[in-house]
């Protein structure tokens, strides 16, 4: 039987209206409470890429500080904190390379901090020259050793790739572009265990420390240059010294 035949059309009208004015409140509520939460988690995410950045500022201070002969234990340093702060298991540092004989550009692995408690963890080091095969990554690589950001996803690439992301335990690597005089140079990556998919802010802040990193870097190689300019006048003026005191005393013999 209809649960409604002893109603009036009037009542059921009513009633009707009243159902949906609840829903359509209810509904209001639901969208309400998610623009809210978004609202919420777009103000957190810029509050954190707001510290990192800080942290970024104020670590390359250190670097930037750091005489030419303590240079490379503040860069062990500055990798670690950095790879910490940004909240990876991994932080690494490259140079690029071509792999082996394919005409491929990779990149090969210079330095390395792993956060503790992972497999393999250690202290920030420079460790034995690792080249990464390119295989299976091909495109983002390509982009990558061209200067850009990339974020690799271990289910998505494929061959030698995938199996050594999937060996580190990664679910996605972060890579910015270290560029030196208008040229890819390096790179530095940030290893997760999740899955992330970092938006266009958290790039840009991580670009900002690589740039930050590059220019440190061409520093110090001039500073290098500089000094061993120095270092070879200093000699070639003491060779000088000792050639003219050496031919005072043998004309005094002379005379």
């Amino acid at each position: 039987s209809d649960p409604f035949e002893n109603f009036e059309d009037a009542t059921i009208d009513a009633l009707q209206t009243v159902a949906s004015a609840i829903a359509d409140a209810l509904l209001r509520q639901e969208l309400e409470a998610r623009a809210l939460a978004a609202e919420r988690a777009r103000a957190d995410e810029s509050a954190r890429l707001a510290q990192l950045l800080r942290h970024v500022v104020n670590s390359s201070r250190t670097l930037i500080d750091a005489e030419l002969q303590s240079f490379e234990p503040a860069l062990l340093a500055w990798l670690g904190g950095f790879g910490s702060a940004v909240g990876a298991i991994r932080c690494t540092f490259y140079d690029l390379v071509d792999f082996e004989s394919t005409g491929l550009r990779t990149a090969r692995m210079l330095a390395e901090w792993v956060r503790e408690g992972i497999e393999g963890s250690m202290p920030v080091s420079f460790a034995a020259p690792f080249v990464i095969d390119p295989r299976g990554a091909e495109p983002l690589m390509s982009k990558l050793t061209s200067g850009h950001a990339v974020a690799l996803h271990t289910d998505e690439v494929a061959g030698p790739m995938r199996e050594f992301l999937a060996q580190q335990g990664n679910a996605t690597v972060v890579a910015v572009s270290l560029v030196m005089d208008g040229k890819p140079w390096g790179c530095l990556s940030f290893d997760h265990a999740e899955r992330r998919e970092p938006q266009p802010g958290e790039f840009a802040v991580l670009q900002t420390a690589a740039d930050t990193l590059a220019a440190i870097l061409k520093r110090n190689e001039a500073l290098r240059h500089v000094l061993a300019e120095r270092e070879a006048r200093l000699t070639a003026e003491q060779q000088r010294s000792t050639e003219l005191a050496r031919a005072n005393a043998s004309l005094r013999q002379s005379l």
